[in-house]
């Protein structure tokens, strides 16, 4: 069985662990993550992918976009150093700040695989335990891509809920710093050195990631488990 798994940095598995490889391997997944995309930048993209002959075979495609929408901006509430850079990037990757907006560029999403009669599977954005990162916005977000999840009768994943089940306590709060080092540290430490990641995850004492954002291989595994149950449905 081949997928295609269309996202950010959650699906590219670069910072962090990405479900794919934790999903077994009787699924062959292609990762289509891309660091900091967009629900726009990431439809620019499928539009590219539907149509190269390369991905023709592939069935059932993964769809789990849309953090980056509200993270960009929120990096901006961290500090002045945080708030030039996200802005230009928020402009750059054309962030959906409007929910109306956000529920048509998802319906188009949909649009385009089943006008391609593809199967789909949208997973929902994850609880975060990054300080004040506006949970409120990610679940008035999830709300509307579970609606046009039932609408069109598409499997979706309650991201969301599945990491909170794995949460011991109290939600953490990490903070990524005043200014952008931290950041850096991460991408070059887990870069070279994978197998950091759950003890950057340890040591920080998170219990769904490894830096506020990022899934740890537990969160990993378990969002594997529940994609690998959405496509399946599709094959009864």
């Amino acid at each position: 069985m081949k997928i295609l798994c269309l996202g950010d940095s959650l699906t590219y598995g670069h910072i962090g662990y990405s479900y794919i490889k934790f999903l077994p391997s009787y699924i062959k997944a292609v990762n289509k993550g891309k660091n900091g995309d967009t629900t726009y930048g990431a439809y620019k993209r499928l539009l590219k992918y539907i149509k190269n002959p390369k991905y023709a075979d592939i069935e059932t495609y993964v769809v789990c976009i849309g953090a980056n929408d509200i993270m960009l901006p929120y990096f901006a509430t961290i500090s002045p150093f945080w708030r030039l850079r996200a802005i230009i990037r928020a402009v750059h990757k054309r962030c959906i700040t409007d929910d109306i907006k956000f529920e048509e560029e998802y319906e188009k999403y949909i649009k385009l695989l089943k006008s391609e009669n593809k199967n789909i599977v949208l997973a929902g954005l994850p609880i975060t335990e990054l300080k004040n990162f506006p949970l409120e916005k990610v679940n008035k977000r999830n709300a509307i891509i579970s609606s046009v999840a039932k609408r069109y009768g598409i499997p979706y994943i309650d991201t969301y809920s599945i990491l909170k089940s794995l949460i011991n306590g109290k939600l953490k709060s990490f903070q990524w710093g005043y200014t952008n080092i931290r950041r850096m540290f991460d991408d070059f430490i887990m870069l070279v050195f994978p197998f950091t990641k759950d003890w950057l995850s340890k040591i920080r004492k998170l219990d769904i990631s490894v830096d506020g954002a990022h899934l740890n291989s537990k969160s990993a595994k378990k969002l594997a488990q529940a994609i690998e149950t959405a496509i399946l449905s599709y094959k009864k």
